[in-house]
């Protein structure tokens, strides 16, 4: 019998990732969904990235400036 490796290109290595990375996001939904603390840390953490990403055209920022008002 045919002893199985676990070479990054293999098959059974493939579907193991698959698997753990299903199982993680799994897991986190999981917690998200049962946690109204870290819904709303989500939230404000993923609407903080966003105002970063596109920031408001009525003043320019400097980088710092950008980077203190999405810390705060």
């Amino acid at each position: 019998m045919e002893r199985l490796t676990l070479s990054p290109y293999s098959l059974p290595f493939i579907l193991y990732t698959l698997l753990m990375k299903t199982a993680l996001i799994i897991v986190i939904g999981v917690l998200l969904w049962q946690s109204t603390d870290a819904r709303q840390f989500t939230s404000n953490a993923l609407q903080s990235a966003s105002d970063f990403i596109e920031p408001s055209n009525t003043r320019p920022q400097t980088i710092g400036e950008r980077i203190d008002s999405f810390l705060n």
